[in-house]
């Protein structure tokens, strides 16, 4: 008799992360300075691995790294009805720890799962939180 294998996925035990699902817009404010914005779109349940390390410069930035460099791999459900787009991010705030920035470079689906492949860009304690719709982080881009 032939043995079945079990199916490899993740455990439910594993989604201990609990992340924002964030876009990133550019807005261009009456001042004519440009204005960035990552509202959250969903927080969801995560599970998140380091294939590969990070090196982090003393103020929290990800740096001698390419750009679609995938330090971290991130899981979460596939029925959470989100679209990923190359405008994606993902914020993860810890109770003790600094939050995180990661830039999303890619994504699979895998049975129910969907996996983000992505890139750690800032671990600091003065991270900017994911934004809602009507707040924005200024930057001094004049157009």
């Amino acid at each position: 008799m032939a043995s079945k294998e079990p199916k490899s996925g993740p455990k439910i035990a594993n989604f201990s992360h609990r992340v924002a699902l964030c876009t990133m817009k550019d807005v261009v404010d009456q001042g004519g300075t440009m204005v960035l914005a990552r509202p959250a779109v969903a927080w969801v349940w995560a599970g998140i691995r380091q294939p590969r390390p990070s090196f982090m410069s003393p103020y929290g930035y990800a740096v001698l790294e390419e750009a679609d460099r995938v330090t971290h791999i991130i899981t979460i459900r596939g029925n959470a009805g989100i679209d990923i787009t190359s405008a994606a991010w993902v914020y993860e705030k810890f109770r003790i720890s600094p939050p995180r920035w990661y830039k999303v470079v890619g994504f699979s689906d895998v049975d129910r799962w969907i996996r983000l492949a992505c890139r750690l860009v800032e671990r600091s304690d003065t991270a900017q939180p994911s934004q809602s719709e009507l707040s924005a982080a200024r930057q001094d881009v004049v157009l």
